[in-house]
């Protein structure tokens, strides 16, 4: 299975389709992880998206804390996963 141009590799050329795709954001707040109830209506969880393609395909951008959130979407696939980070951080 090669990559496309775009880098994707879906199960073949027939089933690729740009024109559906699922995003869910797990986390899109936040410099860190934060648990407790003032954050329960807006959140606290660092970013973390998954896009799904139509035909499978999984990119998961950033992964902080939000990933819990979508790691059930991830899991129950068995395609690979292409992991994207917007930043790095440095050890503490």
């Amino acid at each position: 299975m090669g990559l496309t141009q775009s880098g994707i590799s879906p199960k073949n050329e027939e089933e690729r389709n740009w024109n559906s795709m699922k995003i869910t954001f797990g986390g899109s707040r936040g410099s860190r992880p934060l648990h407790d109830k003032k954050f329960a209506r807006f959140g606290g969880a660092t970013t973390s998206v998954l896009v799904q393609g139509e035909a499978g395909e999984l990119i998961v951008i950033d992964c902080g804390s939000g990933v819990a959130t979508i790691e059930a979407d991830i899991m129950a696939s068995n395609e690979p996963v292409l992991i994207l980070f917007t930043h790095l951080k440095p050890p503490s």
